[in-house]
């Protein structure tokens, strides 16, 4: 088995309104994740000349089929990112058993942001 890193670019400057979400397109994780390690690389900066970006709450969807019904598990939310300046983190998934996945970038009402979202597989 092999121990390679996939890496998934699922939306590079996302420029996002506050109060919207982003949402992947979905990744097929049957032939890709052979241990099960998830992680998402983020970056949240400011959008156009605004000096403060709004929050970003990251979360997770899985499906059984790639044109099915996603859902939010229960653990589904994993990471957040507050508001100010933005920054960059790089952020382990709890464990998924599902053959699809999406990841979410929600932003709060404080204001824009900009976000680029990597799914780290392996």
């Amino acid at each position: 088995m092999s121990d390679f890193i996939h890496i998934k670019n699922l939306g590079k400057s996302q420029t996002l309104a506050a109060g919207t979400s982003y949402v992947s397109d979905p990744v097929d994780l049957r032939d890709i994740s052979q241990k099960g390690d998830l992680s998402l690389l983020y970056t949240v900066g400011c959008s156009g000349t605004n000096a403060t970006c709004g929050s970003a709450v990251f979360s997770y969807q899985v499906s059984n089929a790639f044109d099915g019904s996603y859902i939010t598990p229960l653990n589904g939310t994993f990471g957040t990112c507050a508001v100010g300046a933005g920054g960059s983190d790089l952020i382990a998934l709890p464990s998924v058993t599902s053959g699809f996945i999406k990841i979410v970038a929600a932003i709060g009402t404080n204001g824009a942001a900009v976000v680029s979202l990597h799914l780290n597989v392996r």
